[in-house]
């Protein structure tokens, strides 16, 4: 394993071969993933957990080290329009290749200063030679319907029956989802309060026909608990 050094100066001088190599801007969005996959693996290895979705791995990593929802909201989004483009080969929500890459490259530095504890040698403005873009924010609307979500919960309020997760749709941030009300979602209560002793956090979790509160708050008809990681039990 990397010390948190050897870490860091991987991930600067890796973006600085990205930013100065003669390739497409749609280019860079891959090697930026690719770069961002392997940091959240690596700051990962003390887990006793084995994450199957590189959301999951944001999602626990950035609760784990209390990143800031600024960079956490960053880092989504470029999750989001790089699979995107990865998966479809073209860019989605009026987005350039350059704005894709260039946000990434600003989530991965500021996040893996922050996890591994080492001062940039240069701003991120200097390293990538491009202003950060401006993160728009998409995924959930007040007051309306979707169909389903992909989510990760981190903590638990008992007192008011919800789950404090973040959606692999959007970058919101964090969502409070009711696992308790009367008359839609009182059935799930015992068992996530069950899966929540058992397996802990982070909880992935499949939520269906939400219905999303004037508050931006979760209520799902259907909740299906699945583990997104297996549980180290050999150490």
């Amino acid at each position: 394993m990397k010390t948190p050094e050897d870490l860091f100066h991987y991930i600067e001088q890796a973006l600085r071969t990205i930013v100065h190599e003669d390739v497409r801007d749609e280019e860079r969005i891959g090697k930026v993933y690719a770069l961002v996959s392997q940091f959240f693996v690596a700051a990962g290895e003390d887990e006793p957990l084995h994450f199957t979705t590189l959301f999951a791995r944001i999602a626990h990593l950035c609760n784990r080290f209390r990143i800031h929802a600024r960079h956490t909201r960053r880092m989504q989004r470029f999750r989001i329009d790089a699979e995107g483009f990865l998966r479809k080969g073209s860019i989605e929500n009026n987005s350039d290749a350059a704005e894709i890459w260039v946000n990434g490259s600003y989530a991965l530095h500021d996040i893996a200063s922050i996890v591994l504890e080492i001062p940039k040698s240069e701003s991120t403005t200097t390293l990538v030679g491009r202003k950060a873009p401006d993160i728009p924010v998409i995924g959930k609307s007040k007051g309306t319907f979707k169909r389903h979500a992909n989510l990760v919960a981190y903590e638990i309020d008992t007192a008011k029956d919800t789950l404090l997760v973040c959606d692999a749709d959007g970058a919101e941030g964090e969502i409070k989802l009711k696992y308790g009300d009367a008359g839609r979602s009182e059935l799930f209560k015992e068992n996530v309060l069950l899966a929540v002793s058992l397996i802990g956090f982070p909880l992935t979790i499949s939520a269906i026909d939400i219905e999303i509160d004037a508050d931006g708050s979760y209520s799902p008809r259907i909740l299906v608990i699945e583990p997104d990681y297996l549980i180290d039990i050999s150490t």
